[in-house]
């Protein structure tokens, strides 16, 4: 390898190490001219928020599918004190169809949402 190649070999990857994903970049290539080509794909944050008083001592709930979702035993939500809001994140590259629940046993009324990577839906949801 000649002296200037290696230059450049150690510069992309120097480059290609400050990747904000989460992967390891170390061992990617340079495209040309020392520019460094990551070839990682950031994935988006998608967010469901919910507004909602589900009462004292209850909780929501979210069960679908992708981001980690399935329809058979929900994730709890989170709630934000200071915007007094529920809401739940993923880092997904696909879709997610869900449903919201109240103590993971009570659905909300309607259809399923549909909510694309790297979006936030913001709902006020109804139960029976």
């Amino acid at each position: 390898m000649k002296i200037e190649e290696k230059k450049l070999e150690e510069k992309c990857i120097v480059k290609a190490k400050k990747c904000s994903c989460e992967k390891s970049c170390a061992k990617k290539t340079c495209k040309s001219k020392g520019k460094a080509k990551c070839g990682c794909k950031k994935k988006a944050t998608t967010s469901v928020q919910v507004a909602y008083d589900v009462g004292w001592g209850n909780a929501l709930f979210i069960r679908g599918e992708g981001g980690g979702l399935n329809w058979d035993k929900g994730i709890p939500l989170k709630y934000d004190e200071k915007k007094a809001y529920w809401y739940w994140e993923s880092n997904t590259e696909k879709a997610i169809e869900f449903k919201l629940l109240i103590n993971d046993e009570t659905w909300s009324e309607g259809d399923n949402f549909i909510l694309k990577p790297g979006k936030t839906k913001k709902i006020k949801p109804s139960f029976v």
